[in-house]
């Protein structure tokens, strides 16, 4: 499903590789779905399978090639091929993914769980995932990663 411009939506989250060639957006509340674009933002394509998830962030990596999207008390979803595929990671179930950030290469991958104080990190691409201990009592609403 291609759009000139998804309007009339809460738009959540944007993330963009280093030229702005490749674009992936998540639209606040369930059932709205993540959209792509390979050209630049002057058209959106629906990913498939996005329509019933709860989206809550999307991180892209500097060519576009990997892409992290986070659901709210879901799993995260990695993709590989510029965010025409998104496959749920097993073992990363969290109620409260507020956001996540990729590397420029996409290796290195960092999530944080909102008012659940969890943080998670992965080395490989987001294919596996560790708990990373932090001080209790914190909420993360936001993380950010270097180009290294």
């Amino acid at each position: 499903m291609e759009v000139a411009e998804p309007s009339g939506r809460l738009w959540l989250e944007v993330s963009v590789s280093a030229t702005g060639q490749y674009q992936t957006a998540v639209i606040a509340g369930g059932g709205q779905g993540m959209y792509r674009s390979s050209d630049y933002g002057a058209t959106w394509t629906l990913v498939s399978g996005t329509l019933s998830v709860d989206w809550s962030a999307i991180a892209v990596s500097a060519t576009g090639q990997y892409q992290t999207g986070a659901v709210i008390g879901g799993s995260l979803y990695t993709s590989s091929d510029y965010g025409v595929r998104f496959t749920p990671v097993v073992g990363t179930l969290n109620p409260s993914w507020a956001d996540l950030s990729v590397s420029a290469t996409g290796q290195y991958q960092t999530a944080v769980g909102g008012n659940s104080g969890s943080i998670y990190t992965s080395s490989d691409y987001g294919a596996t995932w560790v708990a990373v201990s932090e001080p209790s009592g914190l909420s993360w609403n936001c993380v950010s990663l270097s180009a290294t």
